[in-house]
C-alpha cells in the first residue's frame, strides 16, 4: 500500500464528519416569492405587442372622446340658438298679448259709445268698426295660440338637448373598461418590478393625458 492512501477507517471518519455537519441550505418560508418562482417573464416581443394593443385601445378611446366633445359643442350651439329663438318668441307673444288687451278695451269702448248714441247717424259706422275690431281680436287670439304652441315645442327641444348634454358628459365606460382590462395582466409586475419595464412610464403618463394628446412611439426593447 502506498503512503497517503486512505484506509477504510479514515474514509469512515471523513464520511461521518461530512454527514455530521449542519445543513447550510436556507430554509424556505411558506410565503410565495414571485421573484423566485416566476419564470414566465414576457419577452421583449410580447411586451411590444402588449404595448401596441394598449396604445391602440387608448387611441380608440381618445377618438371616441373627441367625437363626443364635438357633439357636445354642436348641441350647445344648437341649444343656445333655440334658447334665443324661444326668448324672441316670448317677447313677441307678450307684445301681441298687450295689443290684444288694448284692442279689446277699444272694442268695449266702441260698443258702449254705440249703445249710448242710438239716434246718432253714425250708428252703422260704429257697428262696422266694432265688427272689424272683433275680427282683429279673434285673429290675434289665433296667433297667440300658435305662438304658445311653438314656445312649448321649443321648450321640449331644449329639454331634450339638456338631457343629451348630460349624457355626453358621462365617460365612455366601454373604452375605459377596455383600457383597464388590457392593462390588468401587467399590473403586478409594474408594481413589484418597475425597473424591468421603463417603457411603461410613458404609458402611465399617456393615461393621464387629455383627449387628442399625441402619443410618441416607444423605442423597441
Amino acid at each position: 500500500m502506498e503512503p497517503g492512501t486512505p484506509t477504510r477507517s479514515t474514509r469512515s471518519a471523513a464520511a461521518d464528519a461530512l454527514f455530521s455537519q449542519p445543513d447550510a441550505t436556507p430554509e424556505r418560508s411558506g410565503a410565495f416569492d414571485a421573484d423566485e418562482y416566476d419564470v414566465s417573464l414576457p419577452t421583449p416581443h410580447i411586451l411590444r405587442l402588449a404595448d401596441t394593443e394598449l396604445r391602440e385601445r387608448l387611441r380608440s378611446a381618445y377618438r371616441l372622446l373627441s367625437e363626443k366633445d364635438k357633439d357636445l359643442h354642436l348641441a350647445a350651439e344648437l341649444g343656445q340658438g333655440l334658447l334665443e329663438a324661444n326668448a324672441q318668441l316670448k317677447r313677441e307673444y307678450e307684445a301681441a298679448l298687450l295689443r290684444a288687451f288694448e284692442q279689446q278695451a277699444a272694442l268695449e269702448r266702441t260698443l258702449v259709445d254705440a249703445s249710448g248714441n242710438k239716434h246718432n247717424s253714425n250708428d252703422s259706422d260704429a257697428n262696422q268698426e266694432a265688427s272689424t275690431v272683433a275680427e282683429e281680436l279673434a285673429l290675434e287670439r289665433r296667433m297667440h295660440r300658435r305662438v304658445a304652441e311653438r314656445v312649448d315645442e321649443l321648450t321640449q327641444v331644449v329639454f331634450e338637448l339638456e338631457q343629451g348634454r348630460a349624457e355626453l358628459h358621462r365617460p365612455p365606460q366601454s373604452a375605459v373598461a377596455c383600457a383597464f382590462e388590457a392593462s390588468q395582466p401587467f399590473q403586478y409586475r409594474l408594481r413589484h418590478r418597475p425597473q424591468q419595464f421603463p417603457q411603461y412610464h410613458e404609458m402611465s403618463v399617456a393615461l393621464q393625458s387629455p383627449p387628442g394628446h399625441a402619443l410618441a412611439p416607444t423605442a423597441p426593447a
